[in-house]
């Protein structure tokens, strides 16, 4: 009988150890799953944050964008108004490094410097590409004929008395052009103010100051106090600065492939004007 109690007992005990076991792991699992659903809701509201931080991000980009634009159109409005104002803002930034350039403002550089100017969906010669159009160790050696050749600011030719007085030229170049119409080619008039304002601004020199190179080809007319030159491509002169240096404020400046020139920029008097331009 006490033999049958004990293992009664026993059993008893093995039954409440093994519930108390079950018991236990049931509230660990619950407790797990618990945590589980804890977590992947802190998951799921970390997704939705990002997805919104993600949209925001691709607006701030889109209107990083739009000022990025925005800017360009100002930049483009500035050099179109006041380009002279702009060059001495890019040099006078310059001027103050000593060393090498970095790429930003070789970047600006560029901008400055590129040969056509796009504009509210138009496109017009940078005047300053005109200087890039011969080699010249003194900006005084510049070739006036290919300077002149893609002149941004010329006008059509249009009376007959101004074309009689061409073809009188030494160096008028169409022999059996007995008409305006007949011409091979549209002729151009720039007015020697034109031209030496330009050569003021970005040269500080007088046209009377040039060496003379280019002058055979040219043509002046003391009555209309112009000059007249004859093209009927398009290709404004280039420099495209890859890299650049500083040195007791003296600009010197590199250039790529397609012109493998230095430019030179110094500082007359409040000025910076270009002083050569001469293959490397």
């Amino acid at each position: 009988m006490k033999k049958n109690l004990g293992i009664i007992l026993l059993v008893l005990a093995t039954l409440a150890l093994v519930l108390w076991q079950k018991n236990t792991h049931e509230a660990q699992f619950a407790l797990q799953e618990d945590r589980i659903i804890t977590l992947e809701d802190a998951l799921l509201e970390l997704s939705l944050q990002n997805e919104a931080i993600g949209l925001e991000l691709k607006a701030l980009d889109t209107k990083c964008g739009q000022l990025e634009d925005q800017l360009l159109v100002l930049k483009y409005d500035l050099i179109h108004n006041n380009l002279s104002h702009y060059w001495s803002h890019v040099w006078d930034a310059i001027s103050k490094s000593q060393g090498s350039l970095t790429a930003e403002q070789i970047e600006e550089i560029n901008f400055l410097l590129q040969p056509v100017f796009s504009y509210n969906d138009q496109f017009e010669i940078n005047p300053l590409s005109c200087f890039f159009t011969s080699y010249y160790e003194d900006i005084r050696d510049i070739d006036l004929s290919e300077f002149l050749r893609y002149f941004p600011d010329g006008e059509s030719l249009k009376t007959l008395s101004e074309f009689e007085a061409l073809k009188k030229h030494e160096h008028w170049p169409f022999e059996y052009a007995d008409s305006l119409e007949n011409l091979p080619v549209p002729i151009h008039r720039y007015t020697h103010e034109q031209v030496q304002d330009v050569f003021t601004t970005y040269a500080d020199i007088h046209l009377e100051s040039l060496t003379g190179v280019g002058f055979d080809e040219i043509i002046y007319l003391d009555a209309t106090e112009a000059y007249y030159n004859f093209t009927s491509d398009f290709a404004p002169g280039f420099f495209n600065c890859k890299k650049g240096v500083v040195e007791d404020g003296i600009i010197k400046l590199y250039g790529t492939s397609r012109n493998e020139a230095v430019l030179t920029i110094i500082k007359a008097g409040e000025k910076y004007v270009i002083k050569s331009l001469y293959p490397e």
